[in-house]
């Protein structure tokens, strides 16, 4: 019944694309998209790397799942990643002080405020702001069939465009159109018919 997540130590240096670490992370936590915060923890060597790898992760991440994860880094790197700041919550780590230094970023979502003998951290907000912050994120304009430009997806399909339908069917919008959206995609058809008896959906 705790609020959780899942964060991605990232390894740049060692050559791996920011999309092939994006992707196996996803892997990892498939079962949970949806349920719990996500994190990119962006620091040693990541640093000699740069912004442009760390934001292609996120923004991977955020394509494939409509949760827009988390920034973790130490408060003294901040200034290296303003691009990040426009678009993505900040997870600073920042000991011994009385407020965490966060400038790009206007606010921070959670702040690691001491490492020892453990990391211990402050989120700054509800149960119901993580809920939130875990949750994919789809227009308004996106959550009513009428409303949407779909292309054609299926079984085995990926992407934007199911994770919208997922969010239309109620099933985890992971991006991946597998069983469950299948199954959802059938009851849906079910419902929802025209005049002549045609599901609107086909």
């Amino acid at each position: 019944g705790k609020p959780f997540g899942f964060y991605h130590f990232a390894y740049p240096y060692y050559g791996y694309s920011a999309k092939l670490e994006a992707s196996t992370f996803l892997n990892g936590i498939k079962p949970y998209i949806g349920q719990g915060l996500i994190a990119l923890d962006y620091e040693g060597d990541a640093h000699k790397v740069g912004e442009k790898w760390a934001l292609e992760f996120m923004d991977y991440i955020y394509s494939q799942t409509g949760v827009k994860p988390l920034f973790y880094t130490n408060a003294g790197a901040l200034g290296a990643y303003p691009n990040i700041a426009k678009k993505y919550g900040l997870w600073v780590a920042h000991w011994g002080v009385q407020s965490p230094r966060i400038t790009p970023w206007k606010s921070y979502t959670l702040w690691q405020y001491s490492g020892s003998p453990l990391d211990r951290d402050y989120f700054n907000g509800t149960v119901a702001d993580w809920k939130r912050l875990s949750s994919p994120t789809v227009p308004k304009t996106d959550t009513k069939v009428s409303d949407v430009k779909m292309r054609q997806i299926k079984k085995g399909s990926t992407g934007k465009a199911v994770r919208i339908w997922q969010v239309i069917v109620g099933v985890t919008a992971d991006g991946i159109f597998g069983n469950d959206t299948y199954n959802a995609t059938i009851k849906f058809q079910s419902k929802h018919k025209d005049k002549d008896g045609k599901p609107l959906v086909q």
